[in-house]
């Protein structure tokens, strides 16, 4: 039945139907039938503007957030999705207020050693590190064996036997 057009009369039908619906829970039968019917309908930019207004300044409760986020963890996203969230964010900077409260919400907080290796290997992926063993000490070994010919020769520079003991490591074709 659709609501009567004048504002008073349409507020007072909402309020009746939702004082008799009240305590009363739909089998989960209907409730399937329901989002099923709801499923591939196309909303005009009408109502999807109305939609908009009436949602603006509500909160969803922590117990409600915590179910939403439960539920869309883990869900695969798309090419397409990602390459669109990517495209979203580049070019925005944190305000200075906002990178406080993420570094007070961060503080304290302990990584697993499992994490810690996920995120190791994650970076040596992003800077083109192969080296699993320590990626700084293989380059700083590369350097020195390019440059060992140059450094022997200047009195001025590090020695290349100073710079081993540095790093902890003796580095192999001098």
């Amino acid at each position: 039945m659709p609501l009567p057009k004048d504002p008073v009369k349409a507020e007072e039908m909402r309020r009746k139907i939702s004082e008799a619906l009240k305590g009363r829970t739909l089998s989960e039968e209907h409730r399937r039938k329901l989002s099923e019917a709801g499923k591939g309908k196309i909303i005009s930019q009408e109502q999807r503007k109305k939609l908009s207004l009436a949602n603006k300044g509500k909160s969803i409760n922590p117990e409600q957030r915590q179910k939403l986020s439960k539920a869309l963890k883990g869900k695969p996203k798309s090419e397409e999705h990602i390459r669109k969230m990517s495209e979203v964010r580049k070019g925005k900077t944190l305000s200075e207020e906002h990178r406080q409260i993420l570094i007070k919400a961060h503080r304290g907080r302990t990584v697993s050693a499992e994490s810690r290796e996920k995120m190791c290997v994650a970076q040596r992926k992003r800077w083109g590190l192969n080296d699993i063993e320590n990626p700084r000490v293989k380059s700083t070994c590369d350097i020195i064996t390019e440059h060992h010919e140059t450094m022997k020769e200047d009195p001025e520079r590090l020695s290349t036997d100073f710079i081993q003991k540095l790093i902890g490591k003796k580095c192999t074709g001098l």
